[in-house]
């Protein structure tokens, strides 16, 4: 299994999210295991800038922001940047 971190910019909400992403690749197929947010930063969009950072443990804290990140298609976008750091071809 290998891991990446994804910084995520959730600008309709207002917020930075970070995610742990594990992964693993068997041949030719690249397998996305899990997706784990861990760390929501508020950020003053006028600035820019961090006001505030939260750490995320509950169970659905993770799935909600899970799903934002998923519904925003962003799932595909992580796979494409993987995909392409292994040299793989992404076939949709």
């Amino acid at each position: 299994m290998q891991k990446t971190f994804v910084l995520w910019s959730d600008e309709a909400a207002g917020r930075l999210i970070k995610f742990v992403v594990d992964y693993s690749i068997s041949g030719d197929m690249l397998h996305v295991l899990d997706l784990t947010p861990t760390e929501v930063s508020i950020v003053d969009i006028m600035s820019w800038t961090v006001k505030k950072k939260i750490p995320v443990h509950t169970e659905g804290g993770q799935a909600l922001l899970r799903s934002r990140f998923i519904d925003a298609g962003m799932l595909e976008k992580l796979v494409d940047r993987i995909a392409g750091s292994h040299d793989l071809t992404v076939v949709t």
